[in-house]
């Protein structure tokens, strides 16, 4: 568990995965484990690459993450990216260009909504390691974010690897909660 945490992704993974990197206010994975509130804004300088090269107002906003394990988005998004994509565009949606996030905390995903206008945004990231599941991402979605929104109004698919839930299935369940939000307006535990 402890490795996981201190896990970093390698430096092209961003651009292995079609996306461009940005980087929260933290300035190193202990900075990122001491205060937690560095990992959900943005540095200036990402601020500036999401602004010029982002999708402004965009239905879903995808964010890949390494969260509290760098190893689970190295294992498991390059199956989840392109099954979310899918999926959503399927469902109708027009998607953000997607982002790589290093030392985020789910709350970066209120930020990145915020800057560029999306309608949801979706975050896939490393879960806390358990005893022997270091390699497990979570997806936050989030409809109509704002800053510090509360957790209560996202919804949370977790277990997402080889031996839990599979990439496919985590994307259609993903596109259904979107779904619902997009319908009744609002998402979290007061979604219908």
């Amino acid at each position: 568990a402890k490795d996981a945490v201190y896990s970093e992704a390698r430096d092209d993974f961003a651009a292995a995965l079609g996306c461009l990197e940005l980087r929260t206010r933290c300035k190193d994975r202990e900075d990122y484990l001491l205060n937690p509130a560095r990992g959900r804004r943005l540095d200036e300088a990402s601020e500036a690459l999401l602004l010029r090269e982002g999708t402004h107002g965009a239905d879903v906003q995808i964010l890949v993450a390494d969260g509290l394990s760098a190893w689970a988005a190295e294992a498991n998004a390059a199956a989840l990216l392109p099954a979310l994509q899918r999926e959503l565009t399927a469902a109708g949606h027009r998607l953000g260009r997607p982002f790589y996030v290093r030392f985020a905390r789910v709350g970066v995903q209120d930020h990145v909504g915020v800057l560029l206008k999306a309608r949801a945004t979706l975050i896939c990231l490393g879960e806390r390691p358990g005893l022997g599941t270091g390699d497990s991402l979570s997806i936050y979605l989030a409809y109509g974010p704002r800053l510090d929104q509360d957790n209560a109004e996202k919804n949370c698919i977790s277990n997402i690897r080889k031996l839990g839930l599979g990439p496919e299935a985590a994307a259609r369940e993903a596109a259904e909660l979107l779904r619902r939000a997009f319908a009744t307006g609002r998402g979290g535990v007061k979604a219908p």
